[in-house]
């Protein structure tokens, strides 16, 4: 088996992060669940990772744990190395996957902020209709009282037509009113 340096890892898979250097695709085995264990340098279990390089895509590796942050040196392929096509293919592939990625963050986000919108707007539209309920019941309510100020009106002119038909009847006055 080879043993190299410099190859850019997807890292832990169990993170889910999706940074710069993750898996494009989920590990179908996380790097510490296999067995027989193999253990590095230091005496720990040494996880499988995923390359996503350009140079070496979709190769899988063993590597100290702690190698980046100055763990033991122990770097071993497990996979022989990917021909040009093949390796062109793959970081095609992960390219593809991690637009459609990007693309479908974008489109996410862009969703919730309608559904944002939309939810403002439903709320603007409940309380028009409230505001609009209410105005329609100041309107029959003002129609209401303007009905029974005319009965009112009406009910006191003809109380006064009374008064002054009955006022000439007996006493032979002639009253006008103010108009």
């Amino acid at each position: 088996m080879e043993t190299t340096a410099g190859s850019t890892s997807s890292g832990t898979s169990m993170a889910r992060s999706r940074s710069p250097r993750s898996s494009p695709i989920p590990y179908r085995v996380p790097p510490f669940e296999y067995t027989p264990a193999v253990n590095c340098y230091c005496g720990q279990k040494t996880p499988k990772w995923i390359s996503w390089s350009d140079r070496n895509p979709g190769r899988r590796y063993r590597s100290c744990y702690r190698n980046q942050a100055g763990g033991c040196s122990l770097w071993v392929w497990l996979d022989p190395e990917p021909t040009d096509w093949q390796r062109q293919v793959l970081v095609d592939l992960r390219d593809a996957v991690k637009s459609l990625r990007t693309t479908n963050r974008a489109l996410q986000m862009e969703k919730n902020e309608l559904e944002a919108e939309k939810h403002e707007l439903e709320v603007l539209l409940q309380e028009a209709q409230v505001k609009h309920a209410e105005s329609v019941e100041k309107e029959l309510e003002a129609r209401a009282l303007v009905k029974e100020l005319e009965a009112r009106a009406l009910v006191k002119e003809k109380g006064s037509k009374h008064i002054q038909s009955t006022m000439t009847r007996c006493c032979g006055w002639q009253f006008r009113w103010p108009c």
